[in-house]
């Protein structure tokens, strides 16, 4: 055997192995969930037994499942123990679920469930969040969007959740959808600019949506008694280009100036009461801006509607300029009382019209 063609052939097969090695480091790989449910950190739950979490120049796209039609559950999350992961990009298909999952056990505090997730997420099923006054994260990097037509879903007593940007801005999805129910707690918060398109909703619970600048173009709503919505950081600014609701027993705060743009509505739901803590308004530590030219004050009658109250449908602790361009036949709004605004049912034209009529009756009889 020639002794130096050997050590070529051996130099260049080790050269080979090296690059091998080199491009294994720094992949990005793609892992898909499994049937079935399991634990993220389980080898089972992922096909080809590797579980993904970014390291060593390695890093991962999820599926959650890669469109089999068979479902597929991923959970994140130990008794009393904080579990952590980060990846790249996380997909859940529609019938799908990510769990997010966070409980101490007596005695103990800490534990936590955490996903960074660096370049965004699209999610088509469900993600869910829950747990005893513990904490459950989703992380994401700058300047990126959550997509998808699914839902992310605060259910319980515990639930303390958070979707925030580690800096810049985040965009939401015109079909992406937010719930707290039964006293859960979850907050949608980027750094810089918050771009919701999406569709939130706290149900006789809590949420929050922040962001230097808030811009809705999609549904906020505040509804099924007790609940608060949040929205916007203290002197940033609240731009309503969408929809807005709050419940008859329900608030709606916005910690930031709040401008009603040109095609807004904001509806505020009347019931049998006025004026106490959870009584349908908005409440704005701020200014708030009406002078667009196609703002609307939309007024719904519940079923107890009281029509003898002037509703307090807004509070304000700055100025307020303009006013709303449309409001609900059949009320009348009250501007005067400086932070305040009021609502009351008035008589319509067509009501008007038969009470001129029968007294004008009434006048040609007595004449008689």
């Amino acid at each position: 055997m020639n002794y130096r063609q050997s050590l070529g052939s051996a130099t260049f097969v080790g050269l080979v192995l090296c690059a091998s090695f080199t491009v294994a480091r720094g992949a990005q790989v793609t892992v898909t969930a499994n049937p079935g449910s399991g634990n993220w950190a389980s080898t089972s739950t992922w096909n080809g037994g590797v579980v993904p979490d970014n390291s060593a120049g390695t890093t991962y796209n999820v599926n959650i499942d890669g469109g089999n039609p068979v479902f597929s559950g991923a959970g994140i999350g130990m008794n009393g123990t904080p579990q952590s992961f980060t990846v790249d990009y996380v997909t859940i298909d529609a019938g799908d679920r990510l769990g997010l999952t966070a409980f101490n056990e007596v005695g103990q505090n800490g534990a936590a469930a955490t996903l960074t997730v660096n370049n965004g997420m699209t999610n088509n099923g469900t993600v869910t969040f829950s747990g005893n006054n513990t904490l459950q994260k989703i992380v994401l990097g700058p300047n990126t969007s959550v997509l998808g037509a699914g839902t992310f879903i605060a259910p319980q007593n515990g639930a303390f959740a958070s979707i925030a940007t580690t800096g810049g801005n985040l965009t939401i999805g015109a079909h992406t959808n937010f719930i707290t129910t039964f006293s859960g707690d979850l907050s949608v918060r980027a750094a810089g600019i918050l771009d919701f398109a999406g569709a939130a909703t706290s149900q006789s619970s809590i949420m929050g949506l922040f962001g230097s600048i808030v811009k809705n173009t999609g549904v906020i709503a505040a509804q099924g008694g007790f609940g608060q919505m949040s929205v916007g950081f203290s002197s940033g600014t609240f731009e309503n280009w969408g929809f807005t609701s709050v419940d008859a027993r329900d608030r709606f705060n916005v910690s930031a100036n709040m401008i009603m743009e040109d095609g807004s509505v904001a509806e505020v739901k009347l019931g049998s009461t006025t004026g106490v803590s959870f009584d349908g308004y908005y409440k704005v530590t701020g200014d708030v801006d009406l002078s667009s030219s196609n703002d609307t004050l939309m007024l719904t009658k519940r079923a107890n509607f009281n029509s003898s109250l002037n509703f307090l449908v807004m509070t304000y602790s700055g100025s307020l300029s303009g006013t709303f361009d449309h409001v609900t036949d059949g009320f009348a709004l009250d501007y005067s009382t400086p932070g305040q605004i009021y609502a009351r049912a008035v008589p319509e034209p067509s009501t008007m019209l038969g009470i001129v009529a029968i007294a004008t009756i009434a006048r040609r009889r007595r004449a008689r």
